[in-house]
């Protein structure tokens, strides 16, 4: 690409450094996610209901080098409190949901859920 021409020609230096950081990992990478959330949930109308909830999170994302060695992504890991936004649909016995997690407002993760309701 133009960020590694410099007067129409290469800058092997740039080119190096690229070429390098992107050859020095595999293909393989570790994602975790986990949460802990506690809330409550709303009733507004026989169909419909509004939920919120917070509590505690952890995600992480980790590439591994051609050496083995894996190497955190701190760009993409985050944990602390988490707070969660979200609504259901009732129709007969479906349920379906949506809800935006936030970590520490740094990650935004929405969650699309369809379920089906037991009656006594």
């Amino acid at each position: 690409g133009d960020k590694y021409l410099v007067d129409g020609k290469i800058d092997f230096a740039r080119f190096t450094k690229m070429t390098m950081f992107v050859n020095m990992f595999n293909q393989n990478e570790s994602r975790m996610r986990m949460s802990l959330i506690a809330g409550l949930q709303a009733k507004i109308t026989p169909w419909w209901a509004l939920q919120v909830g917070g509590g505690y999170g952890l995600r992480q994302l980790a590439w591994q080098t051609q050496s083995g060695k894996w190497l955190k992504n701190t760009a993409f890991s985050t944990r602390g409190a988490e707070l969660t936004l979200g609504t259901s649909f009732f129709i007969r016995d479906f349920v379906f949901s949506y809800k935006a997690v936030t970590t520490n407002f740094a990650t935004l993760e929405h969650r699309v859920g369809i379920g089906w309701q037991f009656h006594d």
